[in-house]
């Protein structure tokens, strides 16, 4: 029997609200956007064209300000925040004309990028239609339709170096790269290339070398310096035809007033200034007995004799104020000049060569002066390596002595000592007045967490883990820099607890102002025994357990009966 309509309706059951919830979140294509009500979105899509050979295009799809700001005022933003795509999904509906091979993906929730295929074409104009991109149906994209632009061909990055043999008959070469925005045909760019100078300024170079990389998109030239000019010279590397930088607004691309040509400066030295010292540096050091002393290294554009160095370089300790009437003493790092009268109140310095014997871009020098003593250093007009114009003027320099830093160290090396051998240790320090010593050694209940690496040594209450005895070594008053050598003996600490894991740890201090300043640590860890154990691990994970005395190379006999096996009964 029929139904009436009243009864169909008793029998359907109502949506519920996830059923509604979930109809109104399923996407339509962009053309599709139902009418405004309380939950409209309105998006404004902008582009990002590619700038290089293969970069993607990127559309933004955001809250449109004008629209959604009308609709909902000041919470306009978080109101039309809309979640479009899962980063790298791909994206149906969207297409480019003319056509291009490639791919359209979800970059993220509310952008698009489009990775070609193969490489632009310089300034390609293409249209981009949203209009099928599936999006939730209360969104409303303003324009469907979006026309890009590829860049015109471009040196977007350009470098340019000088290589100079340190040799003083050696090769000098130009080198410069340039990186384009899209594949250039090889053969147009390098008849665009070109190297502009002055022609009276003596330079001569040879043929350009192009190498060019895998992909096309950079090229490599070098250009060898057959003569170097006289003086120093500016060298201008061109492109003809080719932009030196492009602008873009909402993929739309135009070239700066001023950059229609791709170039790229390098200054070259001329023979006369070819020769320089680039850098002075000075750095505390030890001698041969473990003093103090500083290291002074000059560094040249071009190999030169540490002895003629030695032999032309003018040292001097400069006085510790700018006048006899000053009050403070003088930074003269910071001094805008250091004129006759204030070096005729300097004291030489002797120094003494510290380079091997041989042409050297880094001649090095040893000397002793006072820490925080400023040093003038000098080398005089036109010294330089045999064959070259020399210095072009008086080179100098004026460099701070560096404190010479508190030390103390453990001369001997290993973490082992014998019952049966010397117990005492060699130390050195240096800057060091007193040495306060801790021997430490951890009970043989914790042994087993302290071969684990927990460092019972270091823990909150080290005195529960560990037994110690300290002592003070007097070394008395000590001069900067210079080496004291002294000795520990661990007797004391050995004897009334014997063999086993031990800890020693130093703390040196001096006086400063009536009182005494920690100005250096050391520690070192030391197992005490006359056993040699070896462990061993097997292809099948077994482990041998080999051991032996220092005294006679036998094991012990109470590790014989440890490890050996059990018989059954």
């Amino acid at each position: 029997m029929a139904l009436s309509t009243r009864a169909i309706s008793l029998q359907l059951k109502p949506l519920s609200l996830v059923t509604l919830l979930a109809l109104s979140s399923l996407s339509l294509p962009a053309h599709a956007a139902p009418g405004s009500d309380d939950r409209t979105v309105w998006l404004k899509p902008s582009v990002s064209a590619p700038t290089s050979a293969k970069a993607p295009i990127y559309i933004s799809l955001t809250p449109s300000e004008n629209a959604c700001r009308k609709a909902y005022g000041d919470d306009w933003y978080s109101r039309c925040m809309i979640t479009l795509g899962r980063s790298g999904a791909t994206v149906e509906g969207i297409t480019l004309k003319p056509s291009v091979p490639g791919t359209w993906r979800w970059a993220g929730p509310d952008s698009l990028a489009f990775t070609p295929k193969d490489a632009w074409q310089p300034k390609r104009s293409m249209r981009a239609s949203l209009l099928g991109i599936p999006i939730p149906l209360r969104a409303n994209i303003e324009e469907s339709f979006i026309t890009i632009e590829t860049p015109p061909l471009a040196a977007i990055n350009s470098q340019s170096r000088i290589w100079i043999d340190p040799a003083v008959k050696g090769e000098r070469w130009l080198s410069f790269e340039f990186f384009f925005t899209t594949v250039p045909e090889k053969g147009m760019v390098e008849k665009a290339f070109s190297l502009n100078f002055k022609k009276e300024s003596g330079l001569e170079t040879a043929k350009p070398q192009f190498i060019w990389s895998d992909d096309g998109t950079s090229v490599y030239v070098k250009v060898k310096l057959t003569k170097l000019p006289e003086e120093e010279t500016i060298v201008t590397a061109k492109l003809a035809g080719i932009a030196g930088r492009i602008s873009q607004n909402n993929g739309r691309f135009t070239v700066p007033k001023g950059f229609e040509t791709a170039s790229v400066n390098q200054t070259v030295p001329g023979e006369a200034t070819l020769f320089q010292i680039s850098r002075a540096e000075i750095h505390a050091v030890r001698d041969e007995a473990m003093n103090g002393e500083y290291e002074l290294t000059l560094t040249g554009t071009l190999q030169m004799d540490p002895q003629a160095v030695m032999n032309n370089i003018r040292v001097l300790a400069l006085p510790s104020k700018m006048s006899e009437e000053a009050q403070t003493n003088a930074v003269w790092t910071a001094a805008p000049v250091i004129d006759e009268e204030i070096l005729s109140r300097a004291e030489p310095v002797e120094v003494m060569p510290a380079s091997e014997k041989g042409l050297t871009t880094t001649a090095k020098f040893r000397l002793h002066a006072p820490q925080g003593t400023f040093l003038y250093v000098e080398l005089p007009e036109s010294f330089g390596p045999e064959g070259t114009s020399g210095l072009s003027d008086k080179w100098h320099s004026v460099l701070l002595l560096p404190k010479l830093s508190s030390s103390i160290e453990f001369l001997q090396p290993g973490n082992m000592l014998t019952l049966s051998g010397n117990w005492t240790l060699s130390l050195f320090s240096t800057g060091v007045e007193k040495l306060r010593w801790r021997i430490a050694r951890v009970k043989n209940a914790y042994l087993a967490l302290a071969a684990d690496g927990w460092n019972v040594m270091k823990s909150t209450s080290p005195d529960a883990y560990t037994s110690a005895v300290t002592g003070e070594i007097e070394l008395g008053e000590s001069t900067p820099g210079k080496a004291r050598f002294s000795t520990l003996d661990l007797a004391e600490a050995v004897i009334g607890a014997g063999p086993g894991l031990f800890q020693v740890e130093l703390t040196g201090v001096r006086m400063k102002d009536g009182k005494e300043e920690v100005v250096a640590t050391a520690s070192k860890r030391l197992l005490l025994t006359n056993l040699a154990v070896i462990a061993k691990t097997s292809a099948d994970t077994s482990i041998d357990v080999f051991a032996a005395g220092f005294m006679d190379g036998k094991p012990p006999p109470t590790w014989r009966q440890a490890f050996s096996p059990k018989t059954a009964p």
